[in-house]
């Protein structure tokens, strides 16, 4: 594993929030957040799509070996899009994480952007 609940709990941490309050924020158990952050357990996609959203970290933070862009960064460059541009991200990290292969993660955001720019 890529220690996926050592930084779920780091986050959760920096957050401020205890286990109960982001089980009850992403509708998880306490227990099923103690098993993932100890990493007695893996998140599925939905869940940890849920963890990430209420601990304003991006999907890939917990899945990379590395973190590349930096916390502060990634706010200023969420905090700059317009409500339409975040919902196209969202979609796009949903469909990101629905896919099995890279060629299906690129056709999906491909068409997410296709459908978005025709609206």
């Amino acid at each position: 594993m890529n220690n996926v609940g050592i930084k779920i709990k780091t986050a959760r941490k920096a957050k401020g929030l205890k286990r109960k309050e982001l089980a009850e924020l992403v509708n998880l158990s306490l227990s099923s957040i103690q098993h993932i952050e100890n990493d007695n357990r893996m998140p599925s996609l939905e869940s940890l799509y849920h963890i990430s959203r209420a601990l304003d970290r991006p999907l890939d933070y917990f899945v990379e070996d590395e973190y590349i862009v930096e916390h502060d960064e990634l706010h200023q460059m969420r905090d700059a899009l317009s409500q339409e541009e975040r919902a196209q991200l969202i979609e796009i990290e949903l469909q990101y994480c629905r896919c099995k292969s890279q060629k299906e993660r690129v056709t999906a955001i491909l068409g997410v952007l296709m459908e978005n720019g025709n609206k």
